[in-house]
């Protein structure tokens, strides 16, 4: 039921069979070119891409995300966590979270520094920062601990709201 698409300056779009985009895949994202100029589905659902220099494959049963950060503003990735449908990652730049409408990579405002740790616990996410631990709330977070440079968090499993932080 899905229909693929291929442009001459925006690389590839997969939609549902109503239209709505699932996948635009493009030289921003990682394609080698942005000229698609044809579509083969395999029986193994990979899409071979004929580009204007060269060939893509991208295999359709792949259930992650890729992100290539050409601009350099995300740094060094040192957790990711699928959190309340949303994606977070931690990095050396801050908190970063996927925004499902427009496929870009946002900023958590107020997460500048190191961020080491996200830790889904009791159904909140937990991120261990530089400067102390904060529980993250959509696209913002809230301070919950000043002791600094929180890495590993665990709960402990005998203890209801108990946790040991590194």
């Amino acid at each position: 039921g899905d229909m693929i698409f291929g442009t001459i300056k925006n690389g590839v779009y997969v939609t549902d069979d109503n239209g709505k985009v699932k996948y635009h895949i493009n030289k921003k994202s990682g394609l080698l070119n942005n000229t698609v100029l044809s579509l083969e589905l395999d029986k193994y659902n990979n899409l071979w891409l004929g580009l204007d220099n060269g060939m893509s494959q991208v295999n359709l049963n792949y259930n992650y995300v890729l992100y290539n950060d050409n601009s350099g503003n995300l740094g060094a990735v040192y957790d990711v966590a699928n959190y309340s449908n949303s994606l977070y990652l931690a990095s050396n730049t801050g908190l970063f979270y996927l925004n499902k409408d427009n496929g870009n990579l946002e900023f958590v405002e107020g997460s500048q520094g190191q961020v080491w740790d996200l830790k889904e616990i009791n159904n909140q996410l937990l991120c261990g920062h530089n400067n102390g631990t904060y529980l993250v709330q959509g696209n913002s977070l809230n301070k919950i601990s000043d002791f600094s440079g929180g890495w590993v968090l665990k709960k402990i499993p005998e203890l209801t709201n108990y946790f040991i932080q590194g």
